[in-house]
């Protein structure tokens, strides 16, 4: 499940993220993405309130702290 990220696991705020980056364009997200970003907006207010309206993915790589390759990996490490 990796770290929390607010309320959220890291799991699912990375699956919710890669949805959305893939199909905010289609103007509904389905209900698991939905609930991520409304979690990630009440846990971290905005920008997370928008994800039908423009691609969040660098918000969420910002928040996860990722600013390096090596950040993402040992987030990745936590999971095996």
């Amino acid at each position: 499940m990796g770290r929390a990220v607010g309320s959220q696991t890291l799991k699912a705020v990375i699956r919710g993220a890669r949805n959305q980056a893939i199909h905010w364009e289609e103007g509904q997200c389905r209900p698991a993405t939905v609930q991520v970003f409304q979690g990630l907006a009440q846990d971290f207010g905005a920008p997370f309130g928008d994800y039908s309206t423009a691609n969040l993915a660098m918000p969420v790589i910002t928040l996860l702290g990722w600013r390096t390759y090596d950040d993402y990996v040992a987030d990745m490490r936590r999971f095996s």
